[in-house]
């Protein structure tokens, strides 16, 4: 499998989305945002990358990006 280059930034979003930026293991898998944050650039280029799956929230603006087992193993 080809190595895949990650950001600071995208790094610092999927551990969010898992839930570790203050834990050690992962007790969820999602990160909310829309187009209106500088957050969606970026999580709609992990998805481009295959380290995160998406979908739209219905009756809102946002969407749910979740980590994938190429994002979990990309921070390990």
């Amino acid at each position: 499998m080809p190595e895949i280059s990650t950001t600071k930034r995208e790094r610092e979003i999927m551990r969010h989305a898992l839930g570790l930026s203050s834990k050690d293991s992962s007790y969820r898998n999602y990160f909310s945002t829309g187009p209106e944050s500088d957050d969606y650039e970026v999580c709609q280029g992990l998805v481009e990358k295959g380290l995160m799956t998406v979908r739209k929230l219905p009756f809102c603006n946002n969407f749910l990006y979740y980590v994938t087992d190429a994002g979990k193993a990309e921070l390990n």
